[in-house]
């Protein structure tokens, strides 16, 4: 079951996750067992309730409640910084660009502070395809599976990040675990916009904190100032999303985009060791 401080933000429930530490970096790992998320009973520090928002209509904006003949977005990009933080000591940052296609096609590509790619992430048809470029290393897996053991330093399914994708862009009819929600085809309201949602095990013990800072209105748009995810397990570590801006779409879209072929050469590793290879990067 699924709920949260703002109420049900679009992201539909499935399988009940149970937390999996994995070794080094992550996109965030919660399937497999009995947890759910419930209200949590202490707000992030980033993570306030959110503000309305009047968000102009774009391809990853919605237009304002009401709005005639109002079409939902199909497509979205947008770029973000991210900060692991472990014990609130930052450890690693990294510059991220997202591309979607709804309802199930993805491309998320990790930059270092400086120089290329050096990770990317892509999907369709609940199936996601890893590659560490430099490293000629690859791993293949369902959206449901853990994510890169080590690859940001949370752990987080494939499914709890289209959540955070689709709350944080606004983007709802991007769903690549299943089917979509009864009100994917209308504009964002503030009830799609939630502060904070808590994933428990099923006594109520925290595992995972997912928060959203709004800016309390002070900012148009869609995207949140602040999306923080917080691994409740010792020691206590953050993956911070900042500073999240609209970028371009590619000009061209073939099937390599969302399906990453490896590099020649490249060698098939189980997802736990993908990690291992980017420490090295």
């Amino acid at each position: 079951m699924m709920t949260s401080l703002r109420g049900e933000p679009g992201a539909r429930p499935g399988r009940t996750p149970a937390l999996t530490r994995i070794a080094a970096v992550a996109v965030l790992a919660l399937l497999a067992g009995c947890a759910h998320r419930a209200p949590s009973r202490g707000a992030l520090p980033s993570a306030q309730p959110p503000a309305a928002s009047s968000a102009t209509a774009t391809d990853s904006a919605v237009g304002s409640t009401g709005l005639p003949g109002y079409m939902p977005p199909t497509r979205t990009s947008f770029g973000f910084d991210a900060r692991i933080l472990v014990e609130d000591v930052e450890s690693r940052k990294m510059k991220m660009r997202f591309y979607g296609e709804a309802p199930d096609r993805f491309r998320i590509e990790v930059r270092g502070p400086v120089g290329g790619i050096a990770f990317l992430a892509t999907g369709r048809e609940g199936r996601i395809r890893l590659v560490v470029p430099s490293r000629r290393v690859y791993a293949e897996g369902g959206m449901e599976d853990d994510l890169t053991a080590g690859l940001l330093g949370v752990p987080i399914s494939g499914c709890n990040l289209a959540m955070v994708v689709r709350i944080s862009a606004g983007f709802k009819k991007f769903h690549p675990c299943g089917e979509g929600a009864a009100n994917e085809n209308e504009p964002v309201v503030e009830a799609d916009r939630p502060g904070l949602i808590v994933d428990t095990t099923a006594q109520g013990e925290e595992l995972i904190r997912f928060g959203w800072d709004w800016a309390d209105g002070k900012e148009e748009g869609v995207f949140p100032r602040e999306m923080r995810v917080e691994d409740l397990a010792p020691p206590q570590t953050s993956l911070a999303l900042v500073n999240f801006k609209k970028i371009d779409p590619p000009a061209k879209v073939d099937e390599e985009f969302y399906w990453e072929p490896p590099p020649a050469g490249a060698v098939l590793v189980p997802l736990a060791e993908l990690g291992a290879a980017l420490e090295e990067h």
